[in-house]
């Protein structure tokens, strides 16, 4: 499992995704610059889980998810709050 979010060094985080993982958490922020560094490809990921997605929405994420979720094209992806996860309709 690698842990990627802002205020850490990103060089050390993206020599850790380089060694390989099986579990990515991330602030969108953070994976969002990951992938425009081309440093973190989603596309074969099986799953997407956004906790807390109805508190991104609320705090102003929704074009960061947005980007995320059109950079993830294959797979399942769950968006979860405090009391219940389900898969994002259309999907």
């Amino acid at each position: 499992m690698v842990a990627v979010y802002g205020g850490a060094s990103i060089g050390m985080q993206i020599r850790d995704l380089k060694k390989g993982t099986h579990i990515v958490v991330a602030t969108p922020g953070r994976l969002i610059d990951l992938i425009e560094r081309k440093a973190i490809n989603l596309e074969n990921i099986h799953y997407v889980v956004l906790d807390e997605a109805d508190e991104m929405l609320n705090m102003g994420f929704k074009d960061d998810i947005e980007f995320i979720l059109k950079t993830h094209r294959t797979g399942k992806v769950h968006g979860c709050s405090a009391l219940r996860c389900r898969p994002r309709s259309g999907r």
